[in-house]
């Protein structure tokens, strides 16, 4: 069914700050990640567990949340979740403790878990195939402007009011999306969804699940992609989300407010590379390159960026992350693409199945990188820019694995989305 178009520039909009706000949670631990370490005395390694605490309920509430955003409908589920949020959130400006952070942190994540997904699955009742690839990416200029107000404006924010005043004022705002939610989305959507969830009731039900996810995950096209998925575009977000601010102080020696205000360039051009990639899907035939040929493209061009913020010692080598951010953008093709390889009914729990992937991936690198920054500077006994200089190499060579076999495998989709 289609929306009107008033419908659906409100309901885009609901959407879209719902994703504003869990962007902005996601990646405000990279321009407050010094305040948390001194308040709280945090080493690297519990830095990246802290921040990585988000990533993890992201990914476990994932398998959960494609089975309920089937059975339910996107309204329903979204608006509950962000509730779950906002508690969060209030926890987490008020916890003292090393314990209720993290706890509170990871709600956070399970709180923002269908940010996109349940948007993704609306859009894929209400609007064609050929539309989705726009409308995800639509989103995720929304996602990536909450991502650029948690730089320098919450930084301005943070020194004004300290970082748990931003927490709650977010907990705040993400209640008022869930009210928006409630009461002004279409419910077509979550009937749809129900009538169909009626035929699987009981016990065929829970099977039915069952061999949805064991078919998804055990799909050799869904697996051709995946650790780029993991590795590359999950690690462009470890970077975005924490490790991105201290390596700007750590390596370039920049101050808190130098750092806020690169971090500000990184998510804007990561938001004006998605604003191109409309343009290009739009106007050119970049839809008609092959995927696979495409993604392997754009892996080379990170990977050989990343190597050259390794070994390239020069103030102005902190640049190559704004091409970096550019690049990342164009993984974004592959969620609606690999989604939709799988039947319209299983949609929900297609988009979350490959969604673990990248949050799995952010999770992994966010800890990995602060363990071998931390290693290289207790056991090897290296400066702190050299050590995080050799995590990036490590990161590097990683991916390479995934690039490999991204390039080796032939698989192909089994099915084509309608």
């Amino acid at each position: 069914m289609l929306l009107k178009k008033g419908a659906a520039y409100h309901v885009i909009g609901i959407f879209g700050w719902g994703l504003f706000l869990s962007f902005m949670l996601r990646t405000v631990n990279a321009g407050i990640a010094s305040d948390l370490s001194t308040d709280l005395s945090l080493s690297n390694a519990q830095l990246g567990s802290l921040s990585s605490a988000f990533f993890l309920g992201f990914s476990i509430m994932q398998l959960p949340l494609g089975i309920l955003l089937d059975r339910l409908g996107a309204r329903r589920v979204q608006a509950v979740l962000l509730l779950i949020a906002a508690v969060a959130c209030w926890g987490f400006s008020l916890s003292h403790s090393y314990g209720g952070l993290w706890l509170s942190r990871a709600l956070m994540g399970v709180g923002t878990a269908g940010a996109l997904m349940a948007a993704l699955k609306a859009f894929r009742f209400w609007y064609a195939a050929n539309r989705q690839q726009l409308l995800s990416t639509l989103m995720l200029i929304a996602g990536t402007s909450g991502a650029l107000f948690a730089t320098v404006p919450v930084r301005w924010a943070v020194d004004a009011f300290g970082w748990r005043s931003i927490f709650a004022t977010t907990g705040f705002l993400l209640l008022l999306v869930a009210i928006a939610i409630a009461l002004l989305i279409p419910r077509d959507e979550e009937q749809a969804c129900q009538e169909s969830s009626r035929k699987t009731a009981g016990e065929g039900y829970i099977k039915e699940n069952l061999s949805a996810y064991q078919r998804i995950f055990t799909d050799r096209y869904f697996w051709r992609f995946g650790a780029i998925s993991m590795f590359t575009h999950g690690g462009i977000g470890a970077m975005q989300s924490l490790w991105l601010g201290p390596w700007l102080t750590e390596v370039y020696g920049l101050s808190l407010n130098q750092m806020a205000e690169r971090l500000l360039y990184f998510n804007l051009a990561m938001l004006l590379g998605y604003m191109a990639q409309v343009l290009l899907v739009r106007y050119t035939r970049l839809s008609q390159i092959p995927v696979p040929v495409l993604i392997a493209c754009v892996t080379v061009a990170v990977i050989s960026l990343q190597l050259s913020l390794v070994f390239w010692h020069h103030p102005l080598a902190w640049l190559l992350w704004l091409a970096l951010a550019v690049f990342t953008t164009f993984f974004t093709i592959l969620l609606p693409h690999v989604s939709l390889s799988f039947p319209q009914n299983v949609t929900g729990r297609a988009y979350v199945a490959y969604n673990i992937l990248i949050f799995s991936g952010n999770w992994l690198v966010q800890l990995g990188f602060g363990s071998v920054v931390q290693t290289a500077e207790m056991q090897l006994a290296l400066s702190s820019e050299s050590a995080f200089r050799l995590a990036m190499l490590v990161w590097a060579g990683v991916q390479c694995f995934g690039l490999l076999w991204l390039l080796i495998s032939r698989a192909t989709p089994s099915h084509i989305g309608k």
